[in-house]
């Protein structure tokens, strides 16, 4: 489909989508869980399949046992693992799986990788015990780390847990969403004067803030994009999701080329097609749409970024892209 025919489908749905940006709503900060992780279809937890308790036993291996986190020395960000574990949580009960999680999620918060001040979480810390952190703030990082924390939700006496989600969201609006061409940008520049340990609020106003990266690299904004989905339900406030929708929208129309799938950067012109990440990470937030919205064009929009996957990520004979 030619991009001038997917740019007049969009606009045909949005009448329905609320997509101008609105005042949050009376509800919206009121947090309710989200439903829990599962484990992929096909890979049961429990049975004859070996690899899920492979896959546990490699990451409950690299657990922290005294600082929480996956892995040591440098103490970086894996919320996929940590998603993984709280997925089977949810499917077995084991409530000690889920008390790594919970333990994990406080320590990035309490040991110095989590921004107070400005909200967002810092790329990784070069301390076991989350101090000294790598002051780059990844786009990624805050889409994946806003969507755990929403799953990994218990209610307000666990106030580590259910404080994070609001606050990212915030520094994700203010400093990474750019509200003119609607999209989110990928990273933060590291600034350790910026970030000096000390100052508060009123001594950061009087320095320079930490510049933001511009397209040509898009990649932060369909994580980005479907963590916000995930948000506007659990906070029920619809802002969020329009928002998400506008930034789909906006890498679509400019990185997606029928045949070539979706570019890897842009800048007058899309750049860098066919690298598996971006068709998946962009097929994945279609669905997320998808799912929230019940629009035919984002399921479609999903399948077109499936469809160019096999020939390029499969060789005869093997299993893994």
């Amino acid at each position: 489909m030619a991009r001038r025919r997917w740019r007049s489908r969009f606009v045909g749905v949005r009448q329905g989508n609320r997509l101008a940006e609105v005042e949050p709503s009376e509800s919206a900060g009121e947090l309710t869980p989200s439903p829990p992780l599962c484990c992929a279809p096909g890979l049961a937890c429990r049975g004859s399949g070996r690899l899920p308790e492979r896959i546990l036993h490699t990451a409950l291996a690299a657990y922290d046992r005294e600082n929480g986190g996956f892995a040591g020395r440098p103490s970086s960000i894996t919320p996929t693992c940590s998603s993984f574990i709280l997925a089977v949580a949810h499917r077995t009960g084991d409530e000690a799986l889920a008390d790594i999680v919970q333990r994990s999620l406080t320590a990035m918060i309490d040991g110095g990788l989590f921004d107070p001040i400005d909200g967002g979480f810092f790329r990784y810390a070069t301390a076991a015990d989350w101090s000294t952190p790598h002051y780059e703030k990844m786009a990624g990082d805050q889409a994946q780390l806003l969507a755990l924390y929403l799953t990994a939700y218990r209610p307000p006496a666990n106030k580590p847990i259910w404080v994070p989600p609001t606050v990212v969201l915030r520094y994700v609006d203010t400093v990474l969403w750019d509200r003119d061409q609607g999209y989110f940008y990928s990273s933060q520049a590291a600034d350790p004067d910026y970030y000096r340990p000390g100052l508060d609020a009123q001594g950061r106003a009087n320095r320079a803030h930490p510049m933001w990266t511009r397209p040509p690299i898009p990649s932060g904004t369909p994580p980005c994009a479907s963590a916000y989905m995930q948000a506007s339900s659990a906070l029920n406030e619809p802002r969020h999701a329009d928002l998400a929708i506008r930034a789909l929208e906006f890498v679509w129309l400019n990185s997606y080329q029928e045949g070539l799938g979706m570019h890897h950067y842009f800048d007058t012109q899309p750049h860098l097609p066919g690298m598996l990440a971006d068709q998946v990470t962009m097929a994945q937030a279609w669905l997320d749409a998808y799912e929230h919205f019940g629009r035919e064009i984002y399921i479609a929009a999903s399948r077109d970024a499936h469809a160019f996957r096999p020939q390029r990520f499969v060789r005869p004979g093997r299993t893994l892209f």
